[in-house]
This record gives structure tokens, C-alpha cells and sequence, in this order.
């Protein structure tokens, strides 16, 4: 699970995740045969409990092309609004940075209803894959060996974005808060339980990607990869890299979160 704010602000948290995994996604044992982007929607609603989603041969990013996984696995498809979805989009730069050739694919994720329609949703997503990569010549995709990759920022505080549960006060007064209740929701998805996740994110919640890592979650349960180590690897702030970040009231959270499995 990985930021997607501007690079200025994402690629901290980015980087603490390819660091520590890139090599393996190159040339290592660990090699995922796919990469599914899971993303919100930012500017074109879905219809709820759907997902939106195109095939790309690649994806255009600085530095060159990623390649594309040329299917789609959406309940729908929209090549333009996939496209254009900086969720997606800001996830890109770091692939060809790192030197990642494996191809990948993007699906948006709509607002949920709960665990039942997760795990719906996952059964369609994981379907369409088997179906599609079957008619490939080659060895196609191997379900259990895809890297799902959650786009999200955390929690967006401030007036600006008509959210203060703490009240409309300074950074450096409700830091503490805020961290908290973010690292209670990313630890309990670093935790692998789609329940668990799902209870932390109950009431009202800006973390814009909620609903795609909890499909992502409902994902790594249909292919019975059992939550192993996961961690949070990385959490700080937009305020934190200001000149006065105490004086901040409007601000956005991003957190690095890694699922492993057995």
C-alpha cells in the first residue's frame, strides 16, 4: 500500500517499499508474474460494489514505458478515466526508476458495502485474470503470483477538506491524534484481516484508498495466501516537510503498508 500524493510528498513512501523489494520483482525467486494496481476513483464516480477497469499494452510514465498487462479486469472498462486517474498514474514513475518489467494492470475500486461484496468483487477480478490469461500463448498469469499494489493516501485533515474530528487546530496540536487513529487503520490492514480492516475504517474516514485495500485484501484471501509478516514501513506527513509544520491545520497523511505472504 502505497502513497500517490506528488512525487514531492509520495516518493519517501514509495521508496520504502521498492527498497526493500524491487530486486526480488527483477530477477529474484519472488518475482510476481502481474502487477494490479488497485486504485480509488477520484473524479468519476462508480456505481457501488463495481470496479472500473482497461487493458494497456503499456503505461506512459517519466523514463520511458512500463509494459501493460493487456487486460482488463474491471466490471467495466474505461481506458480514458483509467488513464487519467492520478492514483494510478503516480504509482508509474517508481516502476521504471527500479527497474520493475513486470506487466501491470489498473482496476478502480468503487465504494464498498462491506466484506460480502470484497470478496464478490475479488471472485469476479481473479475470474476474469484465470479466463483471460488462459487464451495467451505464453504461460500466462498465475494468480498466486500477482503483486497486488493498493494506491492510497491516508488520512486528509483540515478545513480545507472538511474534516477536524479533533477540532480545527494547529499540526502541532493533534499530531499525536491523528497518527494514531492512521497507524490503528494500517496496522489492522498490515494485519491481512479483511474483518479487522473493515472495523477500523467504520464511521467517517478520508483515506481515499479504503475501499481498494480492502479489496485487495479480499483478493490475497481467494488465492489462500495467509497473511504472514506484514508491516507498516513507513508514516509521516505533508506538514512535516514545511518550515513551521506546528502552524499547519490543513494536511495529509501517507503511510507505507506491506502485506507479506506465505
Amino acid at each position: 500500500m502505497l502513497p500517490h500524493a506528488g512525487l514531492a510528498y509520495s516518493a519517501r513512501g514509495q521508496a520504502a517499499f521498492w527498497q526493500r523489494r524491487a530486486s526480488c520483482c527483477r530477477d529474484g525467486r519472488g518475482r510476481p508474474d502481474a502487477i494490479v494496481i488497485l486504485a480509488p476513483s477520484h473524479h468519476v464516480p462508480l456505481r457501488r460494489d463495481t470496479t472500473l477497469g482497461a487493458a494497456f499494452s503499456g503505461h506512459e510514465t517519466t523514463g520511458g514505458t512500463v509494459p501493460g498487462l493487456p487486460v482488463n479486469l474491471g466490471d467495466r472498462t474505461d481506458p480514458s478515466v483509467v488513464a487519467e486517474e492520478h492514483a494510478v498514474e503516480l504509482l508509474l514513475p517508481a516502476l521504471k526508476h527500479f527497474g520493475i518489467t513486470v506487466p501491470v494492470a489498473a482496476l478502480l475500486a468503487a465504494p464498498l458495502s462491506g466484506p460480502p461484496a470484497a470478496r464478490a468483487i475479488a471472485d469476479r477480478v481473479l475470474d476474469r485474470l484465470t479466463a483471460a490469461t488462459s487464451l495467451r500463448n505464453d504461460a500466462g498469469v498465475d494468480p498466486d503470483r500477482v503483486m497486488w499494489l493498493v494506491s492510497s493516501d491516508f488520512t486528509h485533515y483540515g478545513p480545507r477538506f472538511g474534516f477536524c474530528p479533533f477540532g480545527n487546530r494547529r499540526y502541532g496540536e493533534i499530531r499525536d491524534a491523528v497518527a494514531e487513529e492512521d497507524l490503528r487503520v494500517a496496522e489492522a490492514a498490515a494485519s491481512g484481516s479483511l474483518e479487522r480492516f473493515w472495523a477500523s475504517i467504520q464511521g467517517e474516514s478520508t483515506v481515499c484508498g479504503r475501499y481498494a485495500i480492502a479489496l485487495a485484501l479480499a483478493l490475497l484471501e481467494r488465492v489462500g495466501a495467509a497473511p504472514a509478516a506484514g508491516r507498516v514501513l513507513s508514516y509521516y506527513t505533508s506538514a512535516d516537510g514545511t518550515p513551521t509544520p506546528e502552524e499547519e491545520r490543513d494536511f495529509v497523511c501517507y503511510a507505507t503498508v506491506e502485506v507479506c505472504t506465505e
